[in-house]
């Protein structure tokens, strides 16, 4: 048996995370079934970088997660039509998972491809981690229905073995200056900074210790030494992780954590640390629904500092606690879409706790690190070339 995951994944490590705890997942639900990893071949691929083998010697495709459908920036609509198709080509079964969307204000000509593609008979299933409604609205005249899941980061805290520090430091998460403007939003690199300094200043006020980190892009972490030299804040005061386990290690660290990137909170939901985030993107407020805590965002303007300061004072107050059935949905959902493809029986049902216990003990391999790091230092070579052809920009 061969199981190719396809995600996206950079060196936004929330990117990463999503494969990492996906896989982590569907091994427990193949074990579940009685497959064990001799018997199963895993392999992965990048969903923006096609490798036309993989998909055409595997026994089943499936999409690990994270905003794919949706119509922006990333163009992920040309690797979902390429890959769907080749899998077609050769009766492969599909199975997309914690589908998120992104800009769903899209012409109608995508849509249309994007509604085709999910009448192929080969998908076999579809979760989403938000909005289902939407995609009942891509699955119209369809026999499949949109199962809600949740995001695979989640498990991020379990699969590193990771709990909160207890300490009360917030950490300030710090994004690319062009991100609001990729998402159609008038704020500015002057304007994160500003929110930032300000945020910062409001803490100080209030005798809160903080620390400014990313989830690992280079692009972020331009923005946050440009922010720091800037402001004159202290290298002790700033994070920049260089894997996905330093994303969870520092984020386990917070007492509470101002959001702006969505899995900065997903990571800190998995750690049961408060999280308090912008909003900025369409699937912000779904992520806050879906965990019962809606109150905690904060909108885009001239007061989002003094909001996001007031609204962290409480969070700090208040822990998160963890949805036992939230998190299990993920593994229940790829235990019954492999049951069905493999026309296999349920052996032993993991239970909650044994379920943490197993994706720790399954833990993180040393080449997932080594594909962070090497992702980031080639993004980084990237974005350096770029720089010096074209000038630098905070793109």
């Amino acid at each position: 048996m061969k199981i190719l995951i396809v995600s996206f994944y950079d060196d936004n490590f929330g990117d990463m995370l999503i494969r990492t705890c996906f896989e982590n997942i569907l091994k427990c639900a193949l074990e579940s079934l009685g497959v064990s990893q001799n018997d199963c071949v895993i392999e992965k691929m990048n969903q923006k970088h096609i490798e036309e083998e993989k998909i055409l010697s595997s026994d089943l495709v499936v999409f690990a997660g994270g905003a794919l459908f949706g119509f922006n920036y990333q163009n992920f609509l040309e690797g979902i039509e390429k890959i769907v198709t080749l899998s077609k080509s050769r009766e492969i079964p599909i199975v997309f998972s914690s589908l998120g969307v992104n800009n769903v204000a899209s012409c109608e000509g995508e849509v249309g491809v994007l509604k085709k593609l999910l009448c192929f008979d080969n998908i076999k299933g579809l979760s989403v981690r938000e909005n289902p409604s939407l995609f009942e609205e891509y699955l119209e005249g369809n026999s499949l229905k949109a199962v809600s899941v949740c995001d695979p980061a989640v498990w991020a805290g379990k699969i590193f073995s990771l709990k909160k520090s207890g300490s009360k430091t917030v950490g300030i998460n710090v994004v690319r200056g062009g991100l609001f403007k990729a998402n159609g939003l008038e704020w500015k690199l002057k304007d994160e900074e500003e929110y930032l300094f300000n945020l910062k200043n409001l803490l100080d006020e209030k005798g809160i210790d903080y620390k400014f980190f990313t989830n690992g892009s280079v692009l972020d972490c331009n923005t946050l030494n440009h922010f720091a030299e800037k402001y004159e804040i202290p290298e002790d005061k700033l994070i920049f992780p260089d894997s996905s386990k330093q994303l969870v290690e520092a984020v386990s660290s917070f007492g509470a954590v101002a959001s702006i990137r969505l899995h900065s909170a997903i990571v800190s939901y998995s750690l049961c640390v408060p999280s308090v985030n912008l909003n900025w993107n369409e699937n912000v407020p779904y992520f806050y629904e879906n965990i019962g805590y809606s109150d905690r965002l904060v909108s885009i303007d001239e007061n989002a500092a003094e909001n996001m300061a007031s609204k962290l004072s409480e969070a700090l107050e208040n822990d998160y606690s963890l949805s036992e059935e939230y998190l299990m949905s993920l593994y229940y959902y790829l235990l019954e879409k492999l049951k069905e493809v493999f026309s296999l029986e349920i052996k032993e049902e993991y239970g909650f706790n044994e379920l943490c216990k197993r994706v720790g003990e399954i833990g993180v391999r040393e080449e997932d690190y080594i594909t962070d790091l090497t992702t980031k230092i080639k993004r980084g070579s990237f974005v350096l070339n770029s720089c010096r052809n074209e000038g630098f920009e905070n793109k």
